[in-house]
């Protein structure tokens, strides 16, 4: 392959005569690429696809490693990325991906595409993957399919497809957003047109024209652009901050979280590969709740992976899973807890028995599964832990609760102190349930307090698949599970902008809910806000089987203001048409689909029954 100009080639000024020669693109130039890229409808998965397209290209081989020490992924990254000027060339840092949304373009995180074990969050498990892994090389050594593996639209749908419908970058778009920092001397032997600034691009990333033809629009699709006009120039090279957007507040000092870019694409992996067959979004959703706060409900249909789920996720992460069956007889919490016998010797419940053991392994995570939660009222027996949860603090550097049971004595021949076992932040409660004429509903104190997360989607064509062999479980220490903050106002981040798209959407809800006294206050405001922060760190994994994109907002629209909503009559029904005008109106239908969806059910049901609720 001919070598061509580095997009990291060093800067001068040329003369023509007594003429200068503008050499470099315009700030604003590079400024509305940006603006373009950020409202096209890439996934997540574009800016490290073309990092990895670029390393081969610049090696000239079939295939190469992707990590810090090999230098052709390191320039590559430097190429088609950014970093703050404190950060230097580590990949480990804050980058900028200008192929996400204006908001959450600066990414507090590691680079993609240099996580542990195998590269690119295990693309080569998935179906229309460009890459697979050669493991000759090594674990992180990618390479591309031939053409007859992989189709040029099943690329397309892995790499640009969308929730919202479909805007497929400009290609001049990106290759402006490549060449920012080039002399253009070089670039084209002739005039500088967009065609020529096009096909150069093709070159320097060695792009076949089929796939690029999927990827992105060309100029010859555009139906506004001039043939063989020649692009405006300058003659200073333009500086980030004259084109880059302003980064939110603590993006730069935000640290980097040990592995927590890749961890739910990992167990993704590892479920798959076991033959099981879950949304990458539910468990997406699941790690994020988990990573967020302490009390996750998995409800759904019976069948579908409630209970398996977490015993997964456990068996992916070297964690521990303890499964609990509730009883119709629960009327207390002396099961969870404990209780004294006539005798006067304690017995300490299920729950204790695991807080103790978490409390002697805090650097081990603990699962514990409270199977068919709702088979007795959960307000009963749940009450004591959820007010217990709710007064969640810091202590020692660590989160925890006060004790479970201060007044407990310890038990005969134990010697164990159980009025000193508190539930410490490596202890992630998770109740499954099914919604049906057997069960008991859920109070709004219950709903107010944990993510609710349905598991009603199923797909019976899906068979599963175990061809790609065993994806191996990766330890993963309390640190990759510990919450970011237990409130808001405690984030590095909290003045980011998706904090102000949370902050919006739920005034805009609370507008409609509010005059039936359905509306959330700031408990809710701030697990949303938190949910959404933590959900960058595996923002790949929101995708459905299809892989369009899941909006983590969407989902905890869902998780935490339409389950409140149940009952029948005129101020239900004007509730669900409020919500349904605004979910409906702008650009409102695009961004919560599931939302609106699930209102429109909640209408028809009520129309049809006169009764409605969240649940099936």
């Amino acid at each position: 392959m001919q070598r061509r100009a580095s997009a990291l080639s060093p800067t001068r000024t040329r003369q023509a005569g007594n003429k200068s020669v503008a050499p470099y693109f315009r700030p604003e130039t590079i400024q509305s690429a940006i603006t373009h890229l950020q409202g096209s409808s890439p996934r997540g998965r574009l800016l490290p696809y073309l990092v990895g397209q670029r390393t081969i290209a610049l090696a000239g081989t079939h295939s190469i490693g992707v990590a810090e020490g090999v230098p052709q992924y390191l320039q590559a990254v430097q190429e088609l990325s950014y970093w703050p000027s404190n950060a230097g060339s580590k990949v480990d840092t804050p980058y900028f991906n200008p192929f996400q949304p204006n908001g959450s373009s600066y990414m507090s995180r590691k680079f993609p595409s240099n996580g542990p074990g195998n590269t690119l969050h295990n693309w080569e498990t998935k179906a229309g993957s460009p890459f697979t892994v050669d493991g000759t090389v090594s674990p992180k050594a990618i390479a591309r399919r031939d053409a007859g593996d992989v189709r040029a639209d099943e690329v397309r749908k892995f790499l640009v497809a969308g929730s919202g419908g479909e805007q497929r970058p400009r290609l001049i778009d990106v290759a402006t957003w490549f060449y920012r920092r080039l002399d253009l001397e070089e670039l084209a032997a002739g005039p500088l047109t967009r065609e020529a600034v096009e096909g150069r691009f093709l070159q320097d990333f060695d792009l076949d024209q089929s796939v690029a033809r999927n990827l992105f629009t060309f100029a010859d699709e555009d139906p506004d652009h001039v043939a063989g006009s020649q692009l405006e120039l300058a003659l200073e090279r333009a500086l980030p901050e004259d084109y880059l957007p302003e980064a939110p507040a603590g993006v730069a000092s935000d640290a980097h979280r040990s592995g927590a870019v890749d961890i739910a694409g990992h167990i993704d992996a590892y479920i798959r590969s076991r033959g099981y067959t879950f949304e990458p979004w539910q468990i997406a959703a699941f790690v994020t709740a988990a990573r967020t706060k302490p009390f996750v409900i998995l409800a759904g249909i019976s069948g579908t992976g409630k209970t398996r789920l977490p015993r997964l996720v456990a068996e992916a992460t070297g964690a521990v899973a303890h499964v609990i069956p509730v009883r119709p007889d629960w009327t207390d919490s002396s099961e969870l807890l404990g209780y004294e016998q006539l005798s006067g010797a304690f017995v300490p419940g299920h729950l204790l028995r695991v807080a103790d053991q978490a409390m002697a392994e805090p650097d081990r995570q603990f699962f514990f599964i409270l199977d068919e939660m709702n088979v007795a009222r959960v307000e009963y027996y749940f009450a004591e832990v959820l007010s217990l949860m709710e007064n969640r603090h810091v202590s020692g550097g660590s989160i925890r609760t006060d004790a479970l049971v201060p007044n407990a004595p310890s038990a005969d021949g134990d010697g164990t102190n159980w009025g000193g076992v508190y539930l410490p932040s490596n202890v992630t409660i998770v109740g499954t349930v099914n919604m049906d004429e057997t069960t008991h509903g859920f109070s709004r104190k219950v709903l107010d307090r944990a993510f609710v997360l349905e598991l009603t989607e199923v797909d019976l064509e899906d068979l599963g698949d175990v061809s790609t062999g065993p994806v191996e479980a990766v330890v993963r220490g309390h640190a990759d599970w510990r919450p970011d903050a237990l409130r808001l106002v405690d984030h590095p981040a909290k003045a980011d902008p998706i904090v102000a798209e949370v902050v919006d959407a739920l005034v805009a809800a609370n507008a409609t809910l509010e005059g039936s006294q359905l509306h959330v206050g700031y408990r809710v405001r701030d697990e949303v806000a938190l949910f959404c922060l933590r959900a960058r760190d595996c923002a790949e994994t929101f995708v459905d089987l299809d892989g369009a994109v899941v909006s983590p907002l969407d989902l905890c629209l869902s998780m935490k203001i339409l389950p409140r909503i149940q009952g029948g009559g005129a101020p239900i029904r004007n509730v669900l048409e409020g919500l349904s005008k605004w979910l409906e109106a702008g650009e409102s239908d695009a961004a919560f689909p599931r939302s609106e969806r699930r209102v429109r059910l909640m209408r028809e049901r009520l129309d049809g029954t006169g009764f409605t609720t969240f649940w099936v």
